[in-house]
């Protein structure tokens, strides 16, 4: 599992230096002309382009290794979703899981759940930087760590909490059977698990009303335990960038 894990230095560093190297890109041009609002409006609009650019490169690293944790997390000997035919696909740690799922699938078996990560993850990373900048004082002189804390904090639970859907549509898609798999692609996972799920929640029930309600909340299925996380490792996350860029001396 710690194979998983490690690629997550690595998938940060893409994503905030993807970003900060795209903001560099949308700032070049002449905004002499354009009053504070202006200005401020168009540097939330770049920094939310640049956001979901970084958010684009870390997709491109860690699909295959999200897919690669959730095949190890969700493989056992008594019960798996990686299970056909009785007959489980047992792997050794993450080396082995990745050799077995592009020996099997290739590359694109690797990149199963791209298109909902990148849903995900893309709008994610512009949500994060703007409530992120928006959350700071307008004068940076006066930022403080604790206004990086509270910024970045809720910065995670905004982007994390308006795309929890599509996370578990992503988790389902890649802990899904390997070799027959039971959703073909993003809209037939949608449709069966709001059809399965929610007839299993409301089972009791016959207003068909409810039934659909129930469906729409199990895509929502662990929001407060998400948000909790989110708050502390986020503003954690952020505080750990500004050292790290004080100890290189990109910033003061």
């Amino acid at each position: 599992m710690s194979s998983p894990l490690i690629a997550y230095g690595p998938s940060n560093s893409l994503f905030f230096g993807g970003t900060g190297l795209f903001m560099k890109l949308l700032s070049g041009a002449d905004q002499a002309d354009l009053n504070y609002n202006q200005q401020r409006t168009k540097f939330l609009w770049n920094i939310f382009v640049s956001g979901c650019f970084g958010g684009f490169l870390q997709v491109t690293l860690m699909c295959p290794v999200e897919l690669v944790k959730i095949a190890l997390q969700t493989s056992t000997e008594d019960k798996s979703p990686w299970v056909h035919n009785a007959n489980a696909l047992k792997f050794e740690g993450s080396i082995h899981t990745f050799k077995t799922i592009f020996a099997l699938k290739g590359l694109r078996g690797l990149y199963k759940g791209f298109v909902p990560m990148l849903i995900r993850d893309v709008p994610t990373g512009g949500i994060y930087f703007v409530v992120y900048e928006g959350l700071l004082p307008k004068n940076r002189e006066d930022v403080q760590w604790y206004h990086k804390i509270w910024a970045g904090g809720w910065a995670g639970i905004a982007s994390i909490s308006t795309v929890l859907p599509v996370d578990v549509v992503k988790t389902r898609m890649q802990a899904d059977d390997l070799l027959y798999p039971n959703y073909h692609n993003m809209t037939d996972c949608i449709q069966k698990l709001y059809r399965e799920e929610g007839n299993l929640l409301v089972l009791l029930q016959v207003d068909n009303y409810k039934s659909k309600l129930s469906g729409i909340k199990f895509f929502w299925k662990g929001l407060p335990v998400i948000t909790a996380r989110a708050f502390p490792a986020h503003a954690m996350l952020f505080i750990g960038y500004d050292m790290t860029m004080i100890f290189l001396g990109s910033r003061r």
